[in-house]
């Protein structure tokens, strides 16, 4: 898989906001990680609140323009 395909997927994945993707960070974090449940719980709906910020006009999140304004913090 590209970058690029890459990248369009976790925007699909993010846009989506699906609760397999927590789901799965969770199981994830379970086996590599070193974050409680909670704390990833936490840090997934801290994110999607801020990214709440860039919805464009068909209701989904701009990821691309998010991450610009992030990259120039």
């Amino acid at each position: 898989m590209t970058d690029e395909e890459i990248r369009k997927k976790a925007i699909k994945l993010i846009n989506q906001g699906d609760e397999k993707l927590l789901f799965d960070l969770i199981q994830y974090n379970r086996k590599h990680g070193t974050k409680s449940d909670e704390e990833i719980v936490d840090m997934w709906n801290r994110g999607y609140k801020s990214l709440n910020k860039y919805r464009n006009s068909d209701g989904n999140y701009d990821v691309q323009h998010a991450l610009s304004v992030l990259s120039k913090d």
